[in-house]
């Protein structure tokens, strides 16, 4: 039952952050030069913790997070 009522949080939370997105993507103005906001791309990963060539662990050969972290900030 815990997991039923927690999908269902989680189903609603989706519905209603689309919903969201929806309604004001049409209200968005072209931006200016003094408006202009940062490109951000921000990527999560569950249970990757340290164990990537970024952080000198010579085990596991991760070129391509290596590299996205060489370009930004860990």
């Amino acid at each position: 039952m815990r997991t039923l009522g927690k999908f269902i949080l989680v189903l609603g939370l989706l519905a209603l952050g689309l919903s969201y997105g929806c309604s004001t993507a049409k209200k968005t103005k072209t931006p200016n030069k003094k408006s202009v906001r940062p490109n951000i791309l921000w990527i999560v990963a569950d249970d990757l913790g340290t164990d990537v060539g970024c952080y000198e662990d010579s085990l596991i050969y991760t070129p391509n997070i290596d590299r996205l972290a060489a370009e930004g900030v860990k």
